[in-house]
């Protein structure tokens, strides 16, 4: 389960630069639990 979240949180991390994935990441978090 460790490893599909690293790879979720690296592809949302170039993006969360422009500040529109923090909303984003946040139900990410959830699918991945």
């Amino acid at each position: 389960k460790a490893e599909v979240n690293e790879g979720v949180i690296v592809k949302r991390l170039k993006p969360r630069a422009r500040g529109r994935s923090y909303p984003i990441k946040r139900p990410t978090c959830h699918i991945t639990i």
